[in-house]
């Protein structure tokens, strides 16, 4: 929100609404006044969509690992056996 109110010279609900529409996937609510705000909201929509997939991967990893486990899947080196 902080970034929105700086760079684009936003009010703080729009600052809000423009933040939780981009990082909800629907892009922004119009265009952008001037370029700083343009590439605020571009490098915040890329920060979000990292965060988004390694706090899921770091969720999940422990569910996948349980599966692997439980089906007895190895996933490490093997050696080659005759």
């Amino acid at each position: 929100m902080l970034g929105f109110h700086y760079t684009g010279d936003y009010g703080l609900v729009e600052s809000f609404s423009q933040a939780a529409l981009l990082l909800g996937g629907e892009g922004p609510a119009g265009s952008y006044p001037n370029d700083a705000a343009s590439i605020f909201a571009g490098v915040y929509a890329l920060y979000c969509g990292l965060a988004y997939i390694v706090v899921t991967a770091l969720l999940l990893a422990p569910v996948f690992s349980h599966v692997l486990r439980r089906h007895h899947i190895d996933v490490g080196d093997n050696d080659a056996r005759p």
